[in-house]
């Protein structure tokens, strides 16, 4: 099923909840954007079970990556990250830039073992950042 921005909300709402078990959460393709995943990214921060997340082609840009990335250094839980892209309409626009943010949680994440950036250009500048949050 399709998810669009207002139902990030409401993800967000039930990820926050101290009984939520949902461990595995796959939005990929669905047209967040940047409004979408700052939503979103609040119930991430707070969740304590999810462990597996995907929002591959969720169109945002840097100024979701940065919501998001800022709630991946509160989470303690994520193992497995998809941040990718997909042919066609369904896209994250992560510059390098983006990634400079993203370095920062990933430093901070003792749990993350998985992270899928195929098919983001994140180009040189990107791979020293990330190379840098995985010293």
């Amino acid at each position: 099923r399709r998810v669009h921005g207002y139902m990030s909300v409401e993800l967000a709402r039930i990820l926050s909840q101290g009984k939520c078990y949902i461990s595995h959460l796959d939005v990929k393709k669905n047209s967040l954007g940047n409004k979408g995943i700052a939503k979103l990214s609040e119930g991430i921060a707070k969740s304590r079970s999810l462990v597996h997340l995907d929002v591959s082609g969720t169109e945002f840009n840097k100024e979701g990556a940065i919501k998001l990335f800022q709630a991946l250094k509160e989470n303690s839980t994520i193992t497995c990250l998809h941040l990718g892209n997909y042919q066609g309409l369904h896209r994250n626009y992560l510059s390098g830039k983006a990634i400079f943010d993203l370095q920062f949680a990933v430093a901070a994440s003792k749990q993350l073992t998985f992270l899928d950036l195929s098919g983001a250009l994140i180009g040189d500048e990107g791979l020293l950042y990330l190379a840098e949050g995985l010293k």
